[in-house]
Parts: structure tokens; C-alpha cells; sequence
């Protein structure tokens, strides 16, 4: 397959190069990060596809994700995913915090899914798959299956303002997931129909943000590409949350502790949490906890200076694996997104 990168205008040839083996391989999406870096996804069948020391997966057939410098001249990262199994990526984009979900199909029950995710088994024929991975390819964050029993396809992959994940695609499977009030939640017959599918940023079926499957709707035929307006928008990270923001935004976040239970409440008396941010960008407000008794944060309480410590104690009355620490009220003050120039292509197999 090729890369190739063309200028503004398309007159001039910046850089071009080769990625792939002797096999068979294809390339199916491109996106660029905040650094010019180049991610491409899409299917190889060969065992020996280029791959990076520490990625996720260095052989084996199925989906690849790549990164390359701004010039093509140097593999950053490169992970294959999937085994030897059939599975492709077709369509790529990066979040706020530089995180890669990749979109597409496989018809294999071996595609890895994580934990929690929204459907962690095959359904059969062709499933749809998301995988979100780190942006050095090195970790699978959250990964799932997406379909009915019968052939699912998506090609397109987008994020809104928050932070879910919406993937577009092609199903005749009667029983693809659809929800109450959706625009169509009956399968239409004929060759194909369209879906439009919306799940929050963790892939899951229960994170605390959202209800994993948040959203899903039939169409009809094969539907195009489609990105929403990201202009300005950056990211808040804070214990399990992510979301996309828009400068002058003011919005809250909950934080959440997992996996406390009663044999750590017992043995540890305190865990310590210390949240960071540029106060050049974000500006705090207010930070609440849900129960003092068991919850504390350092002075000044209304943190100005760009840190504040956490601290959760191991005192009586808590119950559950899973529950909120405290809640954030941030607003977003400047967000300085860069620009890079240059027209991407990706394609050949």
C-alpha cells in the first residue's frame, strides 16, 4: 500500500512512501494527530505486516494500525490486531487525548474484546468492531462487538462533543441492536440497510458516564463518511472520565474509584489521588466530595493553582466495587489547537 502527502494546493509531491509486504495489504483510513503525526488503519494478510517492539500485537493477520512521522519518513508505532483471523479496519480517528479507535469488521469470534465492553461476544456472519487504543498502539483500552447474527459492516467512525463514539455502516442482520425511540428500530428488507450507532467513549456497557449503547437507528442503502464540527475542542481527563470541550464551556465531571471492596477498605487506610491541569486552560471551580467522612481534598478548596491531592480513607459505610469520589466544575478557559499543512492519501493493496 502507499502513503503519500501533496501540498495545499495538490501541485507538488511532499513526501511518498511504501508500507506493507508481499503479500497482500490494504489501506483504508488516514487521520493526522496534533503533531502531524500519520495513522493509517486497514487489513493485511500477511504474518509479518511492519510492527514496533512494545505494540499490542507485533504479527499475526487481520486489522493494522500505523504511525508515521509528518515526512513518512519513520514507523512511530505499528500494531496488528486480530490474529490470524479475518478482520479489517475501515475507518480511524483520534480523540482529544490522542487515543485511536479504529472501526470495521471481522468475521471471527478470536477479534479481541476487553472487559465490560458493550458486547464481548460474536454474533455471528460479520460483526462490526471497535477498538480504542492508546497513541502508542502499545495498550487496548476497550474493544467490543457490535451486530446481529448475520452480516454487519461499518465504515465510518466519528465523535461528538463529550466524547461518544458514533460508527455508520451497512447490516441485513434483522436483529442489529437498535434502541427505543430511534428514527427506525425495524430492519427493512432488501439488500442492505444503513445503521448509525452511538456508545460512549469507553466502548462499555455500564461506565459510569453512560450507558455504553446509548443510541441506534436503520436507513436505508450504504451511508458515506461523516465528522462532526471539532473545531477548538480539547479534552479533560479525570479518574474514568473523558470529555471533548469547547473553550468558554462550563461543565462538571464525576470522578469514580473502582474496584474497592472490602478486603482493601480494611487493609488500606488511605489512597491518594493527585489531579493535575494547565490553569492557563482550564480554570476549577469547585470540587465536592460525596461523602466527607471517607473523602478529602487539600486547601484551598477551590484549587487555582493547576494541582489538588485527593484523599480516600478507608472509613466504614461504603459500600459496593464501584462509586464516586467526587464531582469537578471546571470551566475552559483557552485551548490552542495547531495547524498542519498537507493533503493525505492512503490506499493500494
Amino acid at each position: 500500500m502507499f502513503v503519500s502527502k501533496l501540498g495545499s494546493d495538490l501541485t507538488s509531491l511532499l513526501a511518498s512512501t511504501f508500507i506493507g509486504t508481499s503479500s497482500y495489504d490494504e489501506g483504508s483510513s488516514i487521520a493526522l494527530d496534533r503533531s502531524g503525526n500519520v495513522y493509517l488503519t486497514g487489513h493485511t494478510y500477511s504474518s509479518n505486516f511492519p510492527t514496533t517492539p512494545g505494540a499490542y500485537q507485533t504479527s499475526g493477520r487481520g486489522v493494522f494500525v500505523s504511525k508515521l512521522n509528518n515526512t513518512l519518513s519513520t514507523l512511530l508505532n505499528g500494531t496488528v490486531c486480530g490474529g490470524n483471523i479475518l478482520a479489517r479496519g475501515n475507518s480511524l480517528a483520534l480523540d482529544g487525548c490522542g487515543n485511536v479507535y479504529v472501526t470495521g469488521y471481522t468475521n471471527s469470534s478470536a477479534y479481541p474484546t476487553t472487559p465490560r465492553s458493550y458486547d464481548e461476544t460474536f454474533n455471528g456472519g460479520n460483526d462490526v468492531l471497535i477498538s480504542k487504543f492508546d497513541s502508542t498502539l502499545s495498550f487496548l483500552f476497550a474493544s467490543t462487538f457490535l451486530g446481529g447474527d448475520s452480516e454487519d459492516y461499518s465504515n465510518a467512525l466519528a465523535f461528538d462533543k463529550t466524547g461518544n463514539v458514533y460508527v455508520a455502516g451497512r447490516t441485513n442482520s434483522s436483529g442489529y441492536p437498535t434502541t427505543s425511540g430511534a428514527y427506525d428500530e425495524s430492519y427493512n428488507g432488501g439488500t442492505n440497510d444503513v445503521f448509525v450507532s452511538k456508545l460512549d467513549g469507553f466502548l462499555s456497557a455500564d461506565d459510569y458516564s453512560g450507558s455504553g449503547f446509548q443510541a441506534g437507528s436503520f436507513l436505508a442503502d450504504t451511508g458515506p463518511s461523516f465528522v462532526f464540527d471539532a473545531d477548538g475542542d480539547g479534552v479533560l481527563t479525570a479518574g474514568c472520565n473523558q470529555l471533548m470541550l469547547c473553550k468558554g464551556q462550563i461543565a462538571t465531571v464525576d470522578v469514580w474509584l473502582h474496584g474497592w471492596n472490602s478486603t482493601n477498605q480494611g487493609n488500606v487506610s488511605a489512597v491518594n489521588y493527585r489531579y493535575t491541569w494547565d490553569p492557563a486552560k482550564l480554570e476549577v471551580l469547585s470540587v465536592s466530595c460525596t461523602n466527607p467522612s471517607w473523602t478529602s481534598y487539600n486547601t484551598p478548596s477551590v484549587p487555582g493553582t493547576g494541582s489538588f491531592d485527593l484523599q480516600v480513607s478507608s472509613a466504614s459505610g461504603v459500600s459496593g466495587t464501584d462509586f464516586k469520589l467526587h464531582t469537578i466544575t471546571f470551566r475552559v478557559k483557552d485551548l490552542t489547537m495547531p495547524s498542519v499543512e498537507g493533503v493525505y492519501a492512503v490506499d493500494g493493496w
